[in-house]
């Protein structure tokens, strides 16, 4: 692990929607410590630095977001490209968004090579979980088809409406019509 690496924190289970959207904004005031990488989806908002770990009005409840340090930081980046923390295991969706969030720290100007490289190799092991042997899922929308079907039976020829036009709904529409569903 990078010496001095940390990571703050905050997911859905922990921390609800409002504060982690104050977390997200913080981040700002944050990058004045130094670069700075921050993962920001629907299901958390986390920050990963090298120094200090990092402290703040944040961290004042316990059943907030969480500082890692060190090895458990390291570890905890890992596990999110991997889909560990998420619902499905090397999910596409998370790995998009790490991919977005490193092309964003790539464009800010002031990028710290060990920082970029634990998240090069994060997106590597994500990568490989894809890959690995067992049945994939593309993501939380096949998932969400898979469990439809199993009270419905299967879908071609059904009817479904998928009400969303960002990401998960697409997500969810693209995941029906590859299981032979109407589409509206």
């Amino acid at each position: 692990p990078a010496p001095g690496f940390w990571a703050l924190v905050a997911d859905a289970g922990r921390v609800d929607a409002e504060r982690r959207a104050e977390l997200a904004l913080a981040f700002e005031a944050l990058r004045s410590r130094g670069p700075l990488f921050r993962l920001a989806t629907c299901h958390r908002v986390e920050i990963y630095g090298r120094g200090a770990p990092v402290e703040g009005p944040w961290l004042e409840e316990a059943a907030g977001p969480r500082v890692l340090v060190g090895r458990d930081a390291v570890r905890h980046l890992l596990r999110v490209a991997a889909g560990l923390e998420s619902a499905v295991i090397g999910e596409d969706q998370i790995l998009s968004q790490l991919r977005v969030a490193a092309r964003s720290m790539r464009g800010s100007g002031d990028l710290d090579p060990v920082l970029d490289r634990l998240v090069q190799a994060a997106l590597g092991v994500g990568r490989r979980v894809r890959r690995g042997p067992r049945r994939r899922e593309h993501g939380l929308a096949d998932r969400s088809l898979g469990w439809l079907e199993g009270r419905l039976g299967r879908l071609p020829g059904l009817p479904i409406l998928v009400v969303g036009a960002g990401a998960m709904g697409m997500a969810a529409a693209r995941s029906a019509e590859r299981r032979g569903a109407h589409v509206t």
